[in-house]
């Protein structure tokens, strides 16, 4: 009885189809994987907008927010290709940028982002002359560790500059929250809290 059991429990059911294969194994030709494509950067100085800089960039782990089942349609006369979302450090403004020519399904690719980015940046060097964000709201704390100082805030929607970055923020956790979902600035129970690291002199 119990091999038998085994036997049944191994057996898929007959209108349970097998999971499809990507785009991009399907029709190699047609798509690649967006996260071979879409890479994250913060900047904080004019270095870091070059496009050979140092600063690290992150494979976000979800991009079916951004583009259908994570996968762009890409000729292969158009790549390779590397699209990159810079934010900058002090203010999280986004700004999206590619290394190839807004042509054709790159077009596309970078206009699917830009829905996503509210308030992105006039270019990359100007998210650095952006002034800082000063959140009102309460201090909860300041702290000290590692050498560097860092104050954590608690803030109502109520005040402009918490809604202006909030928008930004999210725009981040959208690549990084599966099935993310925006916060409704009008309901008056949510807040923000946030955690600065100080600038340092220099």
């Amino acid at each position: 009885m119990k091999r038998a059991r085994d036997e049944a429990e191994q057996q898929q059911p007959a209108d349970e189809q097998p999971p499809e294969d990507p785009p991009w194994e399907r029709d190699p030709d047609s798509y690649v994987a967006a996260r071979d494509v879409v890479k994250l950067r913060f900047v904080a100085s004019a270095s870091d907008v070059l496009t050979d800089a140092e600063a690290p960039a992150f494979t976000p782990p979800f991009l079916h927010q951004h583009f259908a089942n994570e996968a762009l349609a890409l000729p292969v006369s158009q790549r390779p290709l590397t699209i990159e979302v810079l934010y900058a450090a002090h203010t999280l403004v986004p700004f999206p940028r590619c290394d190839r020519p807004m042509e054709g399904s790159i077009e596309d690719a970078m206009f699917s982002l830009v829905e996503q980015l509210p308030q992105a940046g006039a270019s990359a060097e100007a998210l650095l002359d952006a002034p800082e964000v000063r959140l009102g709201g309460e201090v909860l704390a300041t702290y000290e560790r590692g050498g560097a100082q860092f104050e954590a805030r608690l803030c109502s929607f109520g005040e402009e500059e918490a809604r202006r970055f909030n928008e930004n923020l999210q725009s981040l956790m959208r690549f990084y929250i599966d099935a993310h979902s925006p916060i409704d600035h009008t309901d008056d129970r949510w807040r923000l809290l946030t955690i600065f690291e100080e600038a340092r002199e220099g």
